[in-house]
C-alpha cells in the first residue's frame, strides 16, 4: 500500500510505502511505513480505537542516524464528512505539536473524489 503527495503542478510524490497487519494478540493493527522511500527513515507501531472512538496511530520514527522520536496522530470524524487530526510529538515536557498548528488540523476530500 503506497501513499503519494500531490504537488501543485499536479505531480504525485510517494510519501510511504507501508506494510498494515492485523495483530490477533493486541487486536491492534501494527504498521510499518518506509518514509520517503530511500530516505532510510521508518515509522513503525500501531492503529488502535480510543474511548472517545478517534482513531489512534502511535508512532516510532526512527531517523537514517538510528535517532528515535515517539509520536502520535488522531483522527476523529465530523458529521459533514471531514475528519479532525492532529499530530503530536513527545518531549520531555509532554505531547506538543510536531509543527505549529498540528494539534488540530482538518481533512477535507478534494472536490470531484470519491
Amino acid at each position: 500500500m503506497n501513499v503519494a503527495l500531490l504537488a501543485a503542478s499536479g505531480e504525485e510524490h510517494l510519501h510511504f510505502e507501508r506494510l498494515v497487519i492485523w495483530n490477533a494478540a493486541t487486536r491492534r493493527f501494527d504498521y510499518l511505513f518506509a518514509v520517503a522511500p530511500g530516505s532510510l527513515t521508518q515509522e513503525r507501531g500501531e492503529f488502535h480505537v480510543a474511548a472517545n472512538g478517534a482513531i489512534v496511530r502511535d508512532v516510532v520514527l526512527t531517523g537514517p542516524d538510528g535517532s528515535i522520536g515517539n509520536f502520535r496522530q488522531t483522527f476523529r470524524a465530523l458529521a459533514d464528512g471531514r475528519f479532525e487530526t492532529t499530530l503530536m510529538r513527545e518531549t520531555p515536557d509532554g505531547w506538543k505539536p510536531t509543527f505549529p498548528g498540528s494539534d488540530l488540523l482538518t481533512m477535507a476530500p478534494r472536490k470531484g473524489s470519491s
